[in-house]
């Protein structure tokens, strides 16, 4: 069973650890969890997401993701050719924002 086109409903875009743009993608986009601790004396914000995109070659878990103007992490990714579909999950770090720019 493929991804219906109505669930795809945000642009996400892959980029290189250069944060070069490699390829813009639709996605759905899924909140997982969300999490704030502080480590330190430093605030950590942690926010997970699980995103399904068709598939898509020559992108992988090694590639982050620019959503809504902040740079994520790829924790998995999973390529279902069967289904046309690549399930990934997703994390941003408030913390680790700052090694992006």
């Amino acid at each position: 069973m493929t991804i219906s086109a109505g669930r795809l409903t945000q642009k996400i875009i892959f980029l290189d650890k250069e944060e070069n743009e490699l390829k813009k993608v639709h996605a759905n986009i899924i909140p997982i969890s969300a999490r704030e601790q502080l480590r330190n004396g430093a605030e950590i914000i942690q926010d997970t997401y699980t995103a399904k995109i068709r598939y898509t070659p020559n992108v992988s878990a090694s590639n982050l993701i620019k959503w809504n103007g902040s740079i994520y992490e790829i924790l998995s990714m999973t390529a279902d050719k069967e289904n046309n579909e690549i399930p990934l999950a997703i994390l941003y770090s408030a913390r680790n924002a700052a090694n992006f720019k």
